[in-house]
């Protein structure tokens, strides 16, 4: 979408998400009050990839102010004040079926950590919405009444999905209503969402984390498998940090910090490529390409240490950011790239498509807001009668590199999301995160490459083809011909994609001209993303 003067911009996973926050700019209310109103809409029409009963992050920034804070409302670990935690845990596999390879998720009971998304966001709109709490959730009530019609990606997600998500009755009422899965065209009601809104816009959050829901919650898994406790609940805290800053050629960048993982390794990554003569005329060439795999190869091999930081110290500042240790990288890259060395031993984990979607938001007050939120696959557990399906994060490799239910009851679980925010001296130039599991990083790595090197117009960014590397294996869409040295990447590892692939994230981006109102957005075409000026 072309840059217009205009007095808000909103780039989401769906059009329905992006026409709610950008009705919410139209009303007069800010980025906080836009994100929250489209997050809650995309509670619906996201319904595969995110849920009120998962967890997430929002990055803020407020230009008049100079401030910015990351709200993070992620998913704790399960069992406070359950001295016996459960030695047969209601939780098992399920295959999914991804059309060229098979992954096994783990789903139930056992795979739900405690859930953050209605805290988070409550405390956001509270703490700097300026709009009425009924006002910006009114939309999503409305849409949950009438329905909204299935479009092509959640088609395809709803069959991708279908074996968790029609794990258990009320999964099948919703998503298979006449006894066969809903598909492109066909109308999701779920009023018992409208209710289970309006019950939050009188209540609050505590009514989910003390009152009925709570009970709905605990009483509909109160089985001896069940981790998550009443205490689990009753204690969930939303977390307000500082966000990690860096620079990049001038900009200034704000990302996740610890003790999530993502914004840190993209970080890294970006201070590695700086070293590197990045130029638009050279975006295809040979040499940034493997510089980009290079600085991919030292990145997921310096987060195997970080991996290993003891229990007690989840949010230090990780070492690698030092200055001296980027220094140190960047020779290793240099000889990366040189082959004078060979690539460092691949410690990273695979990853799933993990079902995560991003809002990007620019307002007309200099305030940006960049969201991202997850369901995991979703456990396919249901709250009775509310339109809620719990999370699996529990249930997620990823996000568990040390084995299944080893963290300490209460502590906040890791993660890859990363929403980001880019400064031009105070003024936010451009917002954007996405989702895709362990591809979250290297999306936004060349989405900002993309920007900020090779000056590409934002829907360019967004849709450009990518790669991603893991595992000694490179993944490659389609358009990215340039050769590759083989002591990178070895050629019988190397995978063409046929075509684009939402296995390579879903970055939905925002742009303003500095010094102007002038404003452009785009959403990934990998995801059914939709950009709207207002």
């Amino acid at each position: 979408m072309k840059g217009h003067h205009a007095k808000g911009v909103i780039a989401a996973g769906h059009e329905a998400t992006a026409q709610t926050g950008a009705e919410i700019l139209r009303q007069g209310g800010n980025a906080v009050d836009a994100v929250v109103a489209a997050a809650f809409t995309s509670f619906l029409a996201e319904l595969t990839l995110t849920s009120a009963g998962g967890g997430g992050f929002l990055n803020l920034y407020f230009r008049e102010r100079h401030e910015a804070r990351l709200f993070d409302f992620f998913v704790n670990m399960p069992g406070l004040g359950n001295p016996h935690r459960p030695t047969k845990k209601d939780f098992f596999p399920v295959n999914v079926n991804f059309g060229t390879t098979h992954q096994e998720f783990h789903v139930g009971p056992a795979s739900v950590a405690v859930p953050g998304s209605i805290a988070g966001l409550f405390e956001a709109h509270r703490r700097y919405g300026i709009l009425p709490l009924e006002d910006v959730l009114q939309p999503a009530i409305q849409l949950a009444r009438q329905g909204i019609v299935i479009n092509l990606h959640q088609a395809y997600f709803i069959a991708l999905l279908e074996p968790i998500l029609t794990l258990t009755h009320p999964g099948k009422s919703y998503f298979a209503p006449r006894g066969k899965l809903l598909q492109e065209g066909d109308l999701l009601i779920l009023p018992d969402f409208a209710d289970t809104l309006e019950a939050l816009s009188r209540e609050g959050p505590t009514l989910f984390y003390e009152g009925a829901l709570a009970e709905k919650l605990l009483t509909a898994c109160s089985d001896d498998g069940f981790l998550l406790t009443g205490e689990d609940l009753r204690s969930y805290q939303v977390r307000i940090r500082s966000p990690l800053v860096f620079e990049y050629r001038g900009y200034r960048i704000l990302t996740n910090p610890p003790p999530s993982t993502g914004g840190a390794l993209i970080a890294l990554c970006l201070k590695l490529l700086e070293d590197i003569n990045l130029s638009a005329d050279a975006r295809q060439c040979a040499s940034v390409l493997n510089a980009l795999i290079g600085a991919m190869q030292i990145t997921n091999a310096v987060r195997e240490s970080w991996q290993r930081l003891p229990e007690d110290r989840p949010e230090e500042f990780p070492e690698f950011l030092l200055p001296k240790r980027i220094a140190k990288y960047r020779r290793q890259l240099h000889r990366l790239l040189k082959g004078e060395s060979p690539h460092p031993e691949e410690m990273d984990l695979s990853g799933g498509s993990s079902s995560t979607t991003h809002i990007s938001i620019l307002d007309p007050f200099g305030n940006a807001a960049s969201m991202t939120a997850s369901n995991g696959e979703g456990s396919g557990i249901f709250l009775p009668d509310t339109g809620i399906m719990l999370n699996n994060m529990l249930g997620e490799e990823d996000l568990n590199p040390g084995g299944f239910h080893q963290h300490a009851p209460g502590r906040r679980v890791s993660s890859m999301m990363a929403p980001t925010i880019i400064l031009q001296g105070a003024d936010p130039v451009a917002v954007l995160g996405s989702g895709g599991s362990n591809r979250i990083r290297s999306a936004i790595v060349q989405s900002i490459v993309n920007l900020i090197d090779f000056k590409m117009e934002i829907r360019e960014v967004v849709n450009a083809p990518r790669i991603h590397w893991e595992q000694g294996v490179l993944n490659q869409e389609p358009g990215i011909e340039a050769q590759i040295a083989a002591h990178l990447c070895d050629p019988a590892k190397r995978i063409r994609w046929k075509e684009t692939n939402l296995f390579f994230g879903g970055v939905h981006a925002v742009t303003r001209m500095p010094g102007s109102d002038r404003m452009a957005g785009a959403g990934d075409h990998r995801r059914g993303g939709v950009a709207i000026v207002v």
